[in-house]
């Protein structure tokens, strides 16, 4: 892993923010409005997601150091 592979795992981790005000707009001013299971389902999956993105930026980070 390089400094820049570090870097993209960085900016990748802002893409939760990104999700969460989609799902904002979804939720709230769409015109199909998210049941509460949709809703409680696509919290879940983003949370998931983000779970998984830091996990991968925390692995990038720690080979990092052993170079």
């Amino acid at each position: 892993m390089t400094r820049f592979d570090l870097e993209q795992h960085i900016m990748q981790a802002w893409v939760t923010c990104e999700d969460l005000d989609l799902l904002l707009w979804r939720s709230a001013d769409c015109a199909e409005l998210m049941s509460e299971d949709e809703l409680h389902n696509t919290i879940l999956a983003i949370r998931s997601l983000h779970e998984s993105r830091m996990l991968k930026l925390w692995n990038c980070y720690e080979e990092s150091l052993r170079k």
